[in-house]
């Protein structure tokens, strides 16, 4: 079934008033995340993005900020841990929020990142983006009983299934052939 888009209605003060927000939603796998943030993004001109290509992007200038990132890239692909704070990380989704395709607003498809399994981390930078763009941030949460995920998983399994089974070719035997099989063994 349908979910309709979580309404945007930002709480603002009049200081807030016109400033594109940067919203981030939120939910547990099959929760609908990608699906909301895409049409909350149409809906409202805003930027879809999620947290590694906005800080990709950044990684691909000739800057510090970018030769930083690349290094705890490297050092993530290698099996270290990389050296990545909130005050790097706010600089490059900063960096990338300024960007002119960005200037109706972003919506974060989730705060997950392969730089980082610590969401506090996300969370704290792109509050202090918030802050230091002086824009509103909006986090919206969704949420899915059980009862959902699970049928909403067993789908998945059962489409990925028909497609090996459309995907799969089956040769019939005739019988003395299969009979051979039999002596084979």
């Amino acid at each position: 079934p349908s979910v309709p888009s979580p309404p945007l209605e930002v709480a603002r003060d009049e200081a807030d008033a016109g400033k594109a927000p940067i919203v981030v939603i939120l939910g547990a796998p099959l929760s609908g995340k990608t699906t909301q943030a895409k049409a909350v993004a149409k809906q409202h001109g805003m930027l879809y993005l999620t947290i590694d290509s906005a800080v990709g992007a950044i990684m691909e200038l000739d800057s510090a900020e970018g030769a930083t990132l690349r290094s705890a890239s490297q050092k993530l692909a290698e099996g270290g841990k990389p050296d990545l704070t909130a005050a790097l990380l706010c600089g490059a989704l900063r960096q990338r929020i300024k960007g002119p395709d960005a200037s109706g607003g972003v919506v974060f498809d989730d705060i997950a990142s392969a730089l980082t399994p610590n969401a506090e981390l996300v969370l704290t930078a792109l509050r202090d983006v918030a802050v230091a763009l002086s824009t509103p941030l909006v986090v919206v949460s969704l949420s899915l009983d059980e009862l959902l995920i699970g049928v909403r998983q067993t789908q998945m399994l059962v489409a990925a299934a028909q497609t090996d089974l459309d995907a799969s070719v089956v040769h019939p035997l005739p019988e003395d052939a299969y009979d051979r099989l039999d002596d084979a063994a």
